[in-house]
Parts: structure tokens; sequence; C-alpha cells
């Protein structure tokens, strides 16, 4: 089975700059560039969440900040971050509180400190996942445990051993979530 490869879409009005992470970032990972925001929006709708967006703040018709938060409307788990040559106070706040952008870089951007950024992002993004799908989990065993509650008639010793096994799994969904809340609080210190 052939490895999965992240899927980064980046978006940017700059021909230039869809060469430079075509160039920079397609021998490690899937890359996506589109020129327009309404064009990364619809392939996302059609195609899903993607690993990482990366965008240009300042486009015609849309923002960066403003393409990052439809996306997060659509996939909450979305990682973004913002490639720019302005920094403006209000785009910065913007971006943290509404966006929540991983990174905010400022162009120009060495390569290296690109790709560094980049695999920050995406190990965010990974625990973001993963934490989406331990908690799609929980959300089945507490339906699992809401069934049995509800057969409290039946057999109390085959119900007693379901009971300790949907707990021991509930404990350890809770647990494997935790250390996952603690990487993605450690990786967003880091950034």
């Amino acid at each position: 089975m052939a490895e999965r490869k992240e899927w980064i879409i980046a978006v940017d009005d700059d021909p230039g700059l869809l060469d430079s992470f075509k160039r920079i970032l397609t021998r490690k990972y899937r890359v996506s560039l589109f020129s327009t925001p309404a064009e990364a929006l619809e392939t996302i709708r059609t195609e899903g969440c993607p690993d990482l967006v990366i965008t240009d703040q300042r486009m015609p018709v849309m923002k960066g900040t403003q393409l990052l938060e439809e996306i997060l409307k659509i996939h909450p788990e979305s990682v973004g971050m913002i490639v720019t040559g302005f920094t403006e106070k209000g785009d910065l706040i913007g971006a943290i509180n509404n966006a929540r952008v991983f990174a905010y870089v400022v162009k120009p951007w060495a390569a290296k400190d690109l790709l560094d950024i980049v695999d920050r992002a995406l190990r965010m993004s990974s625990a973001r996942r993963a934490k989406k799908n331990l908690n799609e989990d929980l959300a089945k065993l507490q339906q699992r445990l809401g069934v049995l509650n509800s057969q409290v008639t039946a057999d109390k010793a085959t119900l007693a051993e379901s009971f300790a096994e949907v707990r021991r799994q509930l404990v350890e969904l809770s647990e494997r979530s935790a250390r996952l809340q603690a990487t993605e609080k450690s990786l967003m210190a880091r950034s």
C-alpha cells in the first residue's frame, strides 16, 4: 500500500509565489495550487479537508483570513497559515481570533524556514484529525452505553461485562484524547 502524502492547498494571486510553493513543497507533499480563494473553496467542498491551507492575506475579492474562516465552517479541524508581504495589526488579530491561523509568515521567507513551519502545521493537522476521530469513537461508545443502559432488564452478568468493557474503552479514549490535546497545546506554544 502506498504511503499517504499530506495534501496542501496553496492560494496566492501571484503566479511566481505559486511556482515557489510548487517547487518547494511537491517533493514531499501533494500540492494543489489556486490563484483565487473561490477555486480553493470549490475544491475543498468537493474533495474534502486538506491537511494544510497556505494562503496569501491580500488578494482581490477575499482576504486570506476570510478564506480560512470559510474553510473552518466546512471543516472545523482544518489548519491554515497566512503568508504575506504586509503585516497589519487588524489582519494579525483577525488571523488569531477568527481564522485560528497556525502561523503568520512574512514574505520574503527562506525555503527551509517555510518547510519547518509547514512540518509543524502538518503535525498539528494530524493531531486535530486524530482528536476528531477519537471524539467520533467516543460518541459511538456513549451511544452504545445509552443502549446498554436502556437494557437494564437483560442478564445482569452479561450486562455488567458489557458496561465494564465500554467503561474501559471510554477511559482509554479519554486518555488518548488528553494526550492529543497536550500535543496540540505544545505545538501551538511553539508556533
